[in-house]
Protein backbone atom coordinates (compact mmCIF):
# COMPACT_ATOMS: atom_id res chain seq x y z
CA UNK A 1 0.00 0.00 0.00
CA UNK A 2 2.91 2.44 0.68
CA UNK A 3 3.94 1.91 -3.26
CA UNK A 4 1.07 3.40 -4.13
CA UNK A 5 0.31 6.25 -1.68
CA UNK A 6 4.37 7.17 -3.45
CA UNK A 7 2.71 6.82 -6.81
CA UNK A 8 -0.15 8.84 -5.78
CA UNK A 9 1.64 11.35 -4.94
CA UNK A 10 3.84 11.27 -7.52
CA UNK A 11 1.10 11.54 -9.79
CA UNK A 12 -0.36 14.52 -7.95
CA UNK A 13 3.52 16.53 -8.43
CA UNK A 14 3.50 15.72 -11.79
CA UNK A 15 -0.02 17.60 -12.07
CA UNK A 16 1.23 20.48 -9.86
CA UNK A 17 4.04 21.08 -12.18
CA UNK A 18 1.77 21.43 -15.42
CA UNK A 19 -0.66 23.32 -13.29
CA UNK A 20 2.04 25.84 -12.63
CA UNK A 21 3.30 25.85 -16.23
CA UNK A 22 -0.24 26.09 -17.41
CA UNK A 23 -0.92 28.95 -14.77
CA UNK A 24 2.69 30.75 -15.94
CA UNK A 25 1.77 31.10 -19.59
CA UNK A 26 -1.60 32.12 -18.96
CA UNK A 27 -0.18 35.33 -17.11
CA UNK A 28 1.57 35.86 -20.38
CA UNK A 29 -0.53 35.57 -22.72
CA UNK A 30 -2.18 39.05 -21.73
CA UNK A 31 1.25 40.94 -22.44
CA UNK A 32 2.50 40.03 -26.06
CA UNK A 33 5.66 41.83 -25.70
CA UNK A 34 6.45 39.93 -22.52
CA UNK A 35 5.07 36.80 -23.77
CA UNK A 36 7.24 37.72 -27.18
CA UNK A 37 10.32 38.02 -25.24
CA UNK A 38 9.85 34.90 -22.54
CA UNK A 39 9.63 32.32 -25.62
CA UNK A 40 12.17 34.09 -27.93
CA UNK A 41 10.10 35.26 -30.37
CA UNK A 42 12.62 36.28 -33.08
CA UNK A 43 10.11 37.46 -35.75
CA UNK A 44 8.03 40.71 -35.55
CA UNK A 45 4.55 39.43 -34.38
CA UNK A 46 1.58 41.20 -36.33
CA UNK A 47 -1.71 42.70 -35.07
CA UNK A 48 -3.27 39.72 -34.39
CA UNK A 49 -0.70 38.18 -32.34
CA UNK A 50 -1.95 39.52 -29.22
CA UNK A 51 -5.37 38.59 -30.22
CA UNK A 52 -4.20 34.90 -30.63
CA UNK A 53 -2.68 34.88 -27.30
CA UNK A 54 -5.81 36.09 -25.46
CA UNK A 55 -7.85 33.35 -27.56
CA UNK A 56 -5.21 30.64 -25.92
CA UNK A 57 -5.83 32.56 -22.20
CA UNK A 58 -9.08 30.61 -21.89
CA UNK A 59 -7.46 27.62 -23.06
CA UNK A 60 -3.79 27.43 -20.50
CA UNK A 61 -6.56 28.62 -17.64
CA UNK A 62 -8.94 25.54 -18.06
CA UNK A 63 -6.40 23.07 -18.55
CA UNK A 64 -4.87 24.25 -15.31
CA UNK A 65 -8.40 23.78 -13.98
CA UNK A 66 -8.61 20.38 -15.29
CA UNK A 67 -5.39 18.93 -14.01
CA UNK A 68 -6.62 20.37 -10.46
CA UNK A 69 -9.60 18.23 -10.99
CA UNK A 70 -7.36 14.88 -12.29
CA UNK A 71 -5.07 15.29 -9.47
CA UNK A 72 -8.06 14.70 -6.70
CA UNK A 73 -8.87 11.25 -8.00
CA UNK A 74 -5.26 10.36 -10.50
CA UNK A 75 -6.63 6.59 -10.95
CA UNK A 76 -10.26 7.45 -11.92
CA UNK A 77 -9.27 10.45 -14.43
CA UNK A 78 -6.12 9.07 -15.48
CA UNK A 79 -6.79 9.78 -18.95
CA UNK A 80 -6.93 13.56 -18.44
CA UNK A 81 -2.80 12.91 -18.21
CA UNK A 82 -2.32 11.36 -21.12
CA UNK A 83 -4.49 13.89 -22.99
CA UNK A 84 -1.91 16.12 -21.80
CA UNK A 85 1.24 14.06 -22.38
CA UNK A 86 0.10 13.76 -25.68
CA UNK A 87 -1.18 15.99 -27.82
CA UNK A 88 -1.04 18.81 -25.13
CA UNK A 89 2.40 18.97 -24.51
CA UNK A 90 4.58 17.04 -27.28
CA UNK A 91 2.29 19.35 -29.52
CA UNK A 92 4.07 22.07 -27.98
CA UNK A 93 7.14 20.77 -28.71
CA UNK A 94 6.74 19.78 -32.13
CA UNK A 95 4.86 23.35 -32.95
CA UNK A 96 8.38 24.94 -30.75
CA UNK A 97 10.78 23.02 -32.64
CA UNK A 98 9.01 23.89 -35.82
CA UNK A 99 9.35 27.67 -34.55
CA UNK A 100 12.80 27.08 -34.37
CA UNK A 101 13.29 25.71 -37.80
CA UNK A 102 11.45 28.35 -39.29
CA UNK A 103 13.47 30.83 -37.57
CA UNK A 104 10.63 32.61 -35.94
CA UNK A 105 11.97 31.42 -32.54
CA UNK A 106 15.09 31.79 -30.58
CA UNK A 107 16.58 28.14 -29.67
CA UNK A 108 18.66 29.20 -26.79
CA UNK A 109 15.19 31.01 -25.26
CA UNK A 110 12.62 28.12 -25.94
CA UNK A 111 15.28 24.88 -25.54
CA UNK A 112 14.80 24.87 -21.52
CA UNK A 113 11.05 25.24 -21.80
CA UNK A 114 10.84 22.50 -24.60
CA UNK A 115 13.10 20.34 -21.89
CA UNK A 116 10.46 20.78 -19.37
CA UNK A 117 8.01 19.93 -21.57
CA UNK A 118 9.19 16.55 -22.60
CA UNK A 119 10.48 15.84 -19.24
CA UNK A 120 6.83 16.88 -17.80
CA UNK A 121 5.13 14.74 -20.91
CA UNK A 122 6.98 11.67 -20.02
CA UNK A 123 6.47 11.91 -16.05
CA UNK A 124 2.43 12.15 -16.52
CA UNK A 125 2.87 9.12 -19.16
CA UNK A 126 4.54 7.35 -17.33
CA UNK A 127 1.68 8.54 -14.15
CA UNK A 128 -0.71 7.48 -16.63
CA UNK A 129 0.38 3.95 -16.85
CA UNK A 130 0.99 3.81 -12.82
CA UNK A 131 -3.02 4.69 -12.50
CA UNK A 132 -3.53 1.89 -15.16
CA UNK A 133 -2.12 -0.31 -13.42
CA UNK A 134 -3.05 0.67 -9.90
CA UNK A 135 -6.94 0.61 -11.28
CA UNK A 136 -6.53 -2.87 -12.83
CA UNK A 137 -5.42 -4.01 -9.51
CA UNK A 138 -7.88 -2.47 -7.18
CA UNK A 139 -6.00 -0.09 -5.63
CA UNK A 140 -7.49 3.45 -5.57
Amino acid sequence: MEQHRNTFLWIRAACWAVIFLAAYGAVLLPDPARFAQTFGITTSPGPGFGTGLLVALPFMAGWALLLFWAHRSPVERREVLLVTALPVLAGFVVMETSGILQGMVSASAILPVMILQAILAVWLGMGYFAARNAARTGVA
